[in-house]
């Protein structure tokens, strides 16, 4: 199997994955808050992903901590917006919506990159707007308040790919260490949010003494 067919196959692993994510997120929050949830959700990812490459974390180099930071907090803003959109309207609304990533994407980079996306893009686009408009306006023509904080995750999203993107380019970034660090500190933040109010400020009066 080729590089490229096996990136494919692992591309639509992980988007089945991301896909039931949202039903699982939905059952949890029955009985979770939205940032509690997130922060044990990371806790376990960083506990498997901090343990199997436990060796690429013991060398990792300052460029890939500039960039694990600004994955993570691309990460973090993602991962909030989509639990709390999946919390204020429906899971297949989420899902749709929080996918819109592979149009923003494009976007973000014709006007970051200044780099132009394939014709066909633009008939891509159209029926993603076309559906978007379907799923989400309502009889007044205003979108719920979840299906807005699902588009925030998408556009965010977009901002992760691009980030992640220019990481992996760079020979002196090593992948794992960069997607295991960055979980790191996702974990760190969303942890710190998810304390309730006196332990938070008791943390951070430690944190700044």
């Amino acid at each position: 199997m080729d590089h490229q067919r096996r990136a494919d196959l692992m591309l639509l692993l992980a988007t089945s994955f991301w896909g039931i994510s949202n039903c699982l997120t939905a059952i949890c929050l029955r009985d979770m808050q939205p940032l509690t949830l997130n922060a044990f959700r990371f806790i376990t990812a960083f506990l498997v992903l901090g343990f199997v490459f436990r060796k690429n974390l013991r060398r990792v180099s300052r460029v890939t901590v500039k960039y694990s930071i600004l994955v993570g907090l691309s990460l973090v803003i993602v991962y909030t917006s989509l639990t709390y959109g999946v919390l204020y309207t429906s899971v297949s609304n989420a899902g749709f919506i929080g996918a819109l990533s592979v149009v923003t994407t494009p976007i973000l980079e014709f006007f970051i990159y200044r780099k132009k996306p394939e014709k066909k893009f633009g008939v891509s686009m159209v029926l993603c707007l076309v559906g978007l408009a379907l799923m989400t306006l309502s009889e007044t023509l205003k979108p719920a308040f979840g299906d807005v904080i699902c588009l925030f995750a998408a556009v965010f999203y977009s901002v992760d790919l691009m980030i992640t993107e220019r990481a992996v380019a760079d020979e002196r970034v090593d992948p794992l260490a960069l997607g295991s660090d960055c979980i790191a500190r996702c974990t760190s933040a969303l942890t710190f949010c998810a304390l309730p109010p006196a332990a938070s400020m008791s943390a951070r009066a430690m944190l700044f003494s």
